[in-house]
């Protein structure tokens, strides 16, 4: 284990939060009544607090930082979060948390999501969250800026965001698309995360084969990002490309839960890994564990170590060591 692990810690942001309500049927008729076949479950969510949770599972040090508007929802959010074990702190502002409906048809075996957006979240809403960052960051800490942004917010927060924790000393990982990602890349995250089907999106060209997917992230660098993590959910791989190295992760086919949670318990286990393994093999091993974990499960569920080990003997690692081929 890195002897920094017990000093550094990873700190999550969450500016979209979302109050989850998962709902299990068998053969959902639309426009029918339907009944739920398994318990309702009811979660408080959103990517950054996400990670945190699945970093706590898995005995890495973190600290998530939720912005919550003080609408009910957001006061239901608010009680849930009452039950966690590691540090969260919450900043409570005027405006509305979104709430998102995950229905799991096991009879078709489909999934349906139907996702609400946030409202009313200020920019002087986000400089009490750096507040929060100036206070808990230090030297050698990670801060994850994750997920969506409300309506109306700036699309460059998580620009000048990292840029304030580089003013720290601290490591940053981006995983956003779009426009947050394009106006984040001045101010030069250290990793990026993106899906492949965003990845496409971004430069707007195809991104098919593996060559396809190495290239585009070789762009994200050259474009000042330190490392890239892409994630391939539709062919259940994910790729990390960095200076040296191009490192490719294939997970089996075991999904039977639902898809929450699956995106940041793979981001979880890469940050704990980096925490912990000095081989880049072994940190891939763990990310795909910890999202198989996920996806075995019914709403956002994440593993203690003992738990992911168990999905480690179905993940295939292939390395590519680019200075050999440039030589």
């Amino acid at each position: 284990m890195n002897e920094n692990t017990k000093t550094t810690k990873i700190i999550t942001v969450t500016l979209n939060p979302s109050l989850d309500r998962t709902l299990v049927t068998q053969y959902l008729h639309i426009g029918y009544h339907n009944s739920t076949s398994e318990p309702t479950r009811l979660d408080a969510a959103g990517a950054g607090l996400n990670i945190s949770r699945a970093i706590h599972k898995l005995e890495g040090n973190t600290h998530a930082v939720v912005l919550v508007g003080n609408d009910a929802t957001g006061k239901a959010y608010q009680v849930l979060l009452e039950d966690e074990e590691f540090p969260i702190t919450t900043i409570s502002v005027d405006g509305q948390t979104r709430s998102n409906t995950i229905i799991l048809d096991t009879g078709a075996e489909q999934e349906t999501q139907i996702t609400e957006n946030a409202d009313n979240i200020l920019r002087q809403d986000v400089h009490l969250v750096l507040d929060i960052l100036k206070h808990s960051l230090t030297p050698g800490d990670t801060l994850v800026l994750a997920g969506s942004l409300p309506n109306g917010l700036s699309e460059d927060v998580y620009g000048w965001l990292t840029e304030e924790a580089h003013k720290l000393d601290a490591t940053v990982v981006l995983a956003a698309s779009s426009t947050p990602l394009e106006k984040a890349l001045d101010a030069r995250p250290d990793l990026v995360i993106i899906r492949k089907p965003e990845l496409e999106s971004f430069f707007n060209i195809p991104v098919r084969d593996h060559q396809d997917v190495v290239n585009s992230a070789r762009k994200l660098e050259e474009l000042g990002v330190g490392q890239v993590f892409v994630s391939m959910p539709n062919e259940a791989k994910a790729l990390v490309v960095s200076e040296d190295k191009e490192t490719q992760v294939t997970l089996t086919d075991a999904h039977i839960g639902t898809t929450s949670g699956v995106w940041e318990a793979m981001i979880a286990g890469f940050l704990v890994g980096q925490h912990h393994y000095k081989k880049l093999a072994d940190t891939m091993e763990l990310s795909a564990a910890a999202a198989l974990f996920a996806a075995s499960k019914v709403g956002h569920e994440f593993g203690e170590q003992k738990d992911v080990e168990v999905f480690m003997e179905e993940i295939q690692i292939d390395e590519t060591d680019t200075t050999q081929e440039e030589e």
